[in-house]
């Protein structure tokens, strides 16, 4: 289960809504993760000239038939896509999907309103817009790129009031309390191959200051009621000079509120995290993957298994509850380098308060395993991501079905339930997971995990 219970708040969706209406345009947010309306009614009550859909690989499918129904009922609307997959899909998704009128690539706030603008001018013609692609006279066309914001604090606050705010039902681990996400900076250095943050970003990172976070965790604390947070950032520790700015931020203006964040192992060291500490921070994020060098090495982490080790037991000596992150199938991996891996697990479980992650790499758009999977012909060569997919198979892994898994001559279908059922039994030997499942058992999604536990752990034996 998640460290952060509940459905995720949509705050790139609320930023673009708080810059539509700073610029004094009507806009209204419908999150289909927990808003029990139907699309269907609220598009026709509302009528708008312009519908923006942001959707990740995953939702795809669903966001291509919201599209359709809405051209269904008004052709006249400006349909856009936006968000992590519109923005490594582009040419795909206008290739194949009439119902959709344009693309955003990347951050959309500028780029939403200067269509915005220029559609409620009346004008039909996307053309030339930066960061907007579109098409005209039959043809695909990329509007000039569009620079990164570097002042993020110019963006103000996500449009919260926007949100259905009672309807997320979110917690922090261990502490509960009900807690709000927090964004600090957008980006990502680093390019590990199966991830798109590069392809979405570039390889910079950009920040709000530490003053401007602060003023936006008082206020969710004061007039949202937040208990807690949680950094939604790729990495809110990579700077030294920020991560310091911001704990003594949070701590000179007593916030006293716990929060959780993601980190790397080469980023932290005692001091930062007594700092952190001191500053509310109770619950660590680790993207391990794996601990095998050469997995680690192939993929790109940039990270060693000796380095996760190091931290994870200075992380438990500070009394930080970790989340740790470990997935399976990575290029190039073999069963031996899962069952290192799964070694690894047993040996630093005193350090790990909470497992994470998945077996069989999803790929998707923008990524290096993407471009692997395309050359050795684990994707089809005409693989459209616009085009219907189902993998049954998926689900067992908890993976999303939508989404192709990397399948490879030493790492297929068998060696990812091998794999699948030693992580169940490491999960069914967890107290806390168990008892959590008995706290849920009212929850269809609850009772289906709870199976998979037990599956694990009476068949996990004869798995090896």
């Amino acid at each position: 289960m998640p460290g952060f219970v509940g459905a995720m708040p949509p705050l790139g969706l609320a930023w673009l809504a708080g810059s539509l209406e700073t610029a004094g345009i009507g806009v209204e947010i419908l999150d289909r993760q927990v808003d029990p309306r139907s699309f269907i009614d609220v598009f026709r009550e509302a009528r708008p000239g312009i519908l923006g859909i942001s959707t990740t690989t995953a939702a795809r499918f669903q966001a291509f038939l919201y599209a359709a129904e809405a051209k269904r009922f008004a052709p006249e609307t400006v349909v856009v896509l936006g968000g992590s997959h519109a923005t490594c899909t582009p040419h795909d998704t206008l290739t194949h999907l009439p119902q959709v009128d344009a693309v955003v690539v990347g951050e959309g706030e500028a780029t939403l309103l200067d269509l915005a603008r220029r559609v409620l001018d009346g004008g039909r013609d996307l053309t030339g817009i930066p960061g907007l692609w579109c098409r005209h006279d039959g043809e695909i066309l990329a509007g000039p790129a569009r620079p990164r914001e570097r002042h993020l604090d110019s963006l103000g606050f996500p449009a919260r009031h926007l949100l259905p705010n009672p309807l997320y039902r979110l917690e922090n681990e261990f502490v509960g309390g009900r807690a709000f996400h927090v964004m600090a900076s957008r980006g990502c250095p680093f390019a590990c191959s199966f991830c798109s943050a590069a392809t979405i970003w570039g390889h910079s990172v950009t920040y709000r200051t530490p003053r401007h976070v602060v003023d936006e965790m008082e206020q969710l604390r004061d007039t949202y009621g937040a208990r807690g947070f949680r950094f939604m950032d790729a990495l809110v520790t990579l700077r030294r000079d920020y991560i310091r700015a911001l704990c003594m931020e949070i701590i000179d203006r007593n916030i006293d509120r716990p929060w959780e964040c993601e980190v790397r192992a080469d980023t932290i060291d005692e001091e930062i995290l007594r700092l952190m500490r001191e500053a509310g921070c109770y619950y660590l994020d680790f993207g391990a993957e794996s601990a095998s060098d050469r997995v680690l090495l192939r993929m790109k982490k940039k990270m060693s298994r000796e380095q996760i080790s190091e931290a994870l037991a200075l992380t438990h000596r500070l009394g930080f509850k970790t989340k740790v992150f470990f997935t399976f199938g990575h290029i190039g991996e073999t069963l031996a380098d899962a069952r290192e891996t799964l070694r690894f697990i047993r040996e630093n479980a005193r350090c790990i308060s909470r497992l994470g992650g998945s077996i069989g790499i999803n790929i998707f758009p923008g990524t290096e395993v993407e471009e692997f999977a395309r050359e050795c012909g684990c994707l089809p060569a005409d693989f459209s991501w616009s085009t219907p997919f189902h993998e049954a198979r998926n689900s067992f892994l908890s993976t999303p079905p939508s989404v192709p898994i990397l399948i490879q001559p030493d790492f297929g279908w068998r060696e990812m339930y091998i794999v699948r059922y030693r992580q169940l039994l490491q999960k069914a030997r967890d107290p806390h997971m168990l008892l959590l499942c008995l706290r849920r058992l009212g929850d269809p999604k609850m009772l289906r995990h709870l199976g998979r536990l037990l599956a694990g752990l009476f068949r996990g034996g004869a798995a090896t």
